[in-house]
Order: C-alpha cells, then structure tokens, then sequence
C-alpha cells in the first residue's frame, strides 16, 4: 500500500515524529499552551481496538500501535499551530508506554480504554488510521492513501463533547502460505453510552471539569467512506 497523505494527516503524524524522545503528549502540551483556555475544545469518548485469543485470560491487538487522528477541519496557518486528537492503543512499545486498558471483552474480543482529548474548539474531522508493527524497522498501512476519512462533528470552544465508542478495526485472515495476516478494516463508531461520561471525564484537565457536556452521535453513513462504517 503506497503512502500519501493528506496536509491535516500529514501535520498529525509530524506531531508524532517531531516529538523524538518526547513524549507526543508532551509536544502538544506545548502548542495548547499558546491557545486561551476560551478557544479550547474537549473531546470524550471510549476507544477501542479488536484482538484476539493469546490465551484463556489474554487478548492481544493484531498490530503493535493502532493510532486514529482527528483535528479542526480548518486549515492552520502553521503545522505548529493545528492541535490533532490522538487516540492510540499501543503494545510492545520499547518506551514502555504500552495502553492500560479499562475494558476487555473476552467474548467479543476487544478492548477500550476512555479518553479526553483537547482540541481547538469548532468543527473537526477524522483524518486517518495507521496500523503500526515495530518490527524490522516499521512497517504497516496508513488509511486512507490521500484524503481524509470524511467524518466529522462539531466541538465547540468551553464544552466537552462526548463522541460515542470509536474503534480501529482490524480483519484476521491468511496468506497464501497459512500464516496468520492481519488487515486493516478502518473506523467504526458507534452511539456509546452516558454511562461513559464519568470515566472519561476523570481523564480531562482541571479546566474541563464542571462543564456542560454535549452528545454527538456520529453518522458513518455522512462520511461516504468505504473505510468508515457502524460499529458492530
């Protein structure tokens, strides 16, 4: 699968590579610090990826990282300007920074863990998934090729928005030969619940708590993508 990108994609994965030995996190820590808490957006939510059966009592994801990008859909005037979602489910990692998960489902095979992202208020949309392995350098799929993912929603400025349960979804086939080949299927969404709310907020910054919380279900169906669809 050849690679392109997208510019808002692209500048997310820059975050990424900029970041070096620095935690991610800590680079964008670093460009919220130049927006005014009132231009400040709070996006929460469960995410999840598919796995499979390790064990009896163990249920591993098929890729190293599984990371899905979203941002504003407004274009920023500078790369350091444009403020991503990153929502990454990660194993093996040689920082050690592998997920701690708050759910896993034995039975339907996945796990979710909740998250609160913060965002530059307004309209924003999902730029794309990389499937990620570490081994023999790297190697793995970024999807879409070009373009972006095309599903988007609004979080306003002073409002945490509440987007439902959003997964990474990954197929479990074979290849010619027998082995095992793990593919990328791309985004499904799904309505969630407001049970979420309380576990997701613990992970949102001082500024958040206290604020109105908004519900957006997001409509598979208005992205138009075949990488996107309902959650199953």
């Amino acid at each position: 699968m050849k690679i392109r990108s997208s510019r808002l994609f692209a500048a997310a994965l820059a975050l990424v590579a900029v970041s070096g030995c620095t935690p991610y996190t800590q680079v964008k820590q670093q460009r919220l610090e130049a927006v005014p808490l009132s231009e400040r957006g709070y996006v929460i939510g469960r995410y999840g990826v598919d796995c499979w059966h390790k064990s009896q009592t163990k249920c591993q994801q098929s890729f190293n990282a599984l990371t899905t990008y979203f941002g504003q859909v407004e274009q920023p005037a500078t790369p350091d300007d444009y403020i991503p979602g990153i929502l990454k489910a990660e194993f093996g990692s040689i920082t050690g920074n592998d997920t701690e998960w708050d759910i896993v489902d034995m039975q339907s095979r996945e796990r979710w863990f909740y998250f609160c992202e913060v965002v530059r208020g307004g309209e924003q949309q999902f730029n794309g998934i990389r499937y990620w392995n570490y081994a023999g350098g790297g190697s793995g799929y970024q999807v879409p090729n070009e373009g972006s993912l095309g599903l988007r929603f609004d979080a306003p400025a002073g409002v945490v928005t509440y987007i439902g349960w959003i997964k990474a979804a990954t197929g479990d086939g074979r290849n010619f030969v027998g082995m095992r080949l793990p593919s990328p299927l791309g985004l499904q969404v799904g309505e969630g619940a407001e049970e979420d709310y309380a576990q997701a907020l613990q992970r949102c910054p001082a500024e958040a708590q206290g604020l109105e919380v908004r519900r957006v279900v997001l409509d598979a169906a208005s992205a138009r993508h075949p990488m996107v669809g309902a959650l199953r």
